[in-house]
This record gives C-alpha cells, structure tokens and sequence, in this order.
C-alpha cells in the first residue's frame, strides 16, 4: 500500500450535505427569521458560502443577531442529527476497500463526530479512524 492514510473532507467531499441538509436547513431558518426576504437559490447558497463565506452572509448581509445566529444554528443542529447524506457515488466502496486493506481513515470536517460516525457507519459500514 502506497499510501497508509486517507485524509477526507465530509460536507460534499464525501457526502451530498449541502444540497440535503445545509441548504434546507437553511432556508427553514430564513423563511422564520426573514420571511419577506427572497430565498437565494441553492447555487447562489453556495456562492455565498465561498464568498463571502457563510458567517459573513448570516451576519453582514443578512444582518442576523446574536439570537438569530443561534436560531438557525439550532436549525441546523437538527437536521444534521436526524438526516443522513448519502455518500457520492464510489466513495463508499473506496473508502470500505481502504479500510479492509490496512489503510487508516481521516476526516476533516467542520461536521460533529457523532454524526460523521453515523454517516460513515450507514453508508459504508465503518467507523472512520
């Protein structure tokens, strides 16, 4: 084995979150906090959250609170305990293949554990290293 350790970004690396649970959990969020804002497409979502980044979208072009931040912070929290992102097509497989073969796995993410573990667990039967 060439190389012992496989480093792997979570959030739509891995897995499809984004569209399945960061952006929904999002607009649920939004639709109480600013019900008569328009709500940005998934694309322009993601946009955003590149530039200016998703704190500076909440915070300065939203202009959400201390108390809205949490809000959709607590939205969030709650999608990702109970919706489980499928994994892209052939990570799954790559990632079981890897493990079976001695290989060490790693995630960085900005994800909980717990859920990381779930996810990994579900969809590819192993729990990261």
């Amino acid at each position: 084995m060439k190389y012992k350790c496989l480093i792997l970004d979570h959030d739509d690396t891995v897995t499809m979150s984004t569209p399945n649970i960061h952006y929904p959990s999002f607009v649920e969020a939004l639709k109480v906090l600013r019900p008569n804002t328009e709500i940005l497409t998934l694309e322009d979502f993601v946009s955003n959250c590149f530039s200016p980044g998703f704190s500076e979208l909440c915070k300065d072009i939203l202009k959400f609170n201390k108390e809205e931040q949490e809000y959709q912070y607590k939205v969030w929290t709650s999608y990702t305990k109970s919706k489980i992102p499928e994994f892209y097509p052939g990570f799954a497989e790559l990632i079981k293949d890897f493990k079976n073969a001695g290989g060490i796995i790693c995630v960085a993410s900005h994800s909980e554990s717990e859920q990381i573990k779930r996810d990994y667990m579900i969809n590819c039967g192993i729990v990261p290293d």
